[in-house]
């Protein structure tokens, strides 16, 4: 890879990322994560955390929307009319 000089470093949480030495093409020197290092830490954040993926727990912490206001509701009633008539519900 002509263009990368990559350097490696672990972060917070087991991941491990590489960050880009300035890729003369885009100009842009950012973090790349793959895709498996980021479940990966995900899996290991949740499982020190106790949280378990089961339908249960996942209904316990979604948004109950009780503290939603007007507008939103309005909104998100407009959207489901939307894709009513759009055949996508």
């Amino acid at each position: 890879m002509g263009y990368y000089r990559y350097r490696s470093r672990d972060v917070a949480g087991g991941l491990h990322i590489s960050k880009m030495d300035g890729d003369p093409r885009k100009g842009w020197s950012g973090m790349i994560i793959t895709l498996s290092d980021l479940l990966a830490g995900i899996r290991e954040r949740k499982a020190a955390l106790g949280i378990i993926d089961t339908p249960e727990c996942t209904d316990a912490m979604r948004n109950s929307g009780s503290r939603r206001t007007a507008r939103k509701r309005a909104m998100l009633a407009r959207i489901e009319e939307r894709s009513r008539d759009a055949g996508v519900v």
